[in-house]
């Protein structure tokens, strides 16, 4: 669903269709983009170097491109930068409204919320539940026996077999 569309409609019903309208509504997400990347420099980086890097990250040029052309993927960015400040702090309900809009805001986004949701959950299997090791195990076994057993015949039954293990796993972890 392209939220960004119904979003600027929506806005666009409020205050007229201006120009500054959605440039407004895109700088609300540079904002916000320079701060999640603050923070997260404040949690990776020592005092001195939280400046700089904070200023390293935001001037390069592709990010400068994208403020000045005011589109989508300053969204995208943004949402993509909060969700690994609300991993990184802990935050569920930033993860969860950073995760919506960066599902929700356009097609492209999909693919980074993916990669998102498999490193939240990797991440939660190594630093909360200390189970990293466990798993790793648990997947070669799975592979040994099948590949042992059945010699690669139906590798397609493995598969959904081996997916539901580790996501019955995840899930146990989780709960």
């Amino acid at each position: 669903m392209p939220l960004n569309g119904l979003i600027t409609a929506f806005l666009w019903k409020i205050f007229g269709l201006k120009l500054w309208v959605y440039h407004s509504f895109v700088f609300v997400w540079i904002l916000l983009l320079i701060h999640n990347t603050y923070k997260i420099t404040k949690i990776l980086l020592p005092k001195k170097h939280q400046a700089i890097a904070t200023l390293i990250v935001l001037l390069e040029p592709t990010v400068l491109s994208q403020f000045v052309i005011a589109g989508i993927d300053i969204i995208i960015f943004s949402s993509f930068v909060m969700c690994v400040r609300a991993i990184l702090d802990n935050k569920k309900w930033l993860l969860a409204i950073s995760f919506l809009f960066l599902l929700n805001i356009y097609v492209r986004g999909a693919f980074i919320a993916t990669i998102i949701i498999i490193s939240f959950l990797f991440l939660l299997n190594i630093y909360v539940r200390g189970a990293f090791i466990a798993t790793i195990i648990m997947v070669v076994d799975y592979y040994y026996n099948f590949f042992a057993k059945n010699r690669g015949k139906n590798i397609f039954t493995f598969i959904q077999k081996t997916e539901e293990k580790i996501f019955s796993h995840l899930s146990s972890l989780i709960c």
